[in-house]
């Protein structure tokens, strides 16, 4: 019984990463882990930023490849980073971003796309 709660905590990390994304498609069924939608916003932004900031990429790859832990993400540099980021990114492109749960067609998180790329 020891091994295996300490395998739960090993794999919970990984496992909520894994699941929580499943759950960004409006077909997945089931129900949604309490702050789903806002680790998959969290996720989108570190994603994001991995292609231009060098900590986030090398903490988003370390955590990818299972060498640190999820939190590893919420690290206080990192989690500043993708905050100034999104407050960055809102203030250019100032369009509203209301996710009703009614109306999963404008949301980021169903269709993968910045309010910018719908427009187009």
């Amino acid at each position: 019984m020891r091994f295996q709660k300490a395998l739960a905590s090993v794999v919970q990390g990984p496992w909520r990463l894994a699941s929580s994304d499943d759950f960004r498609s409006p077909e997945a069924q089931g129900n949604r882990p309490f702050g789903t939608r806002l680790l998959n916003w969290y996720m989108r932004r570190i994603h994001e930023l991995m292609a231009s900031h060098p900590l986030v990429k090398l903490r988003g790859y370390e955590v990818l490849q299972l060498l640190r832990p999820l939190s590893a993400l919420f690290e206080p540099r990192i989690l500043w980073t993708v905050l100034v980021h999104e407050l960055a990114s809102r203030l250019h492109n100032p369009e509203p971003e209301i996710a009703l749960a009614t109306d999963k067609t404008n949301s980021r998180e169903y269709s993968g796309q910045t309010p910018g790329q719908r427009a187009a």
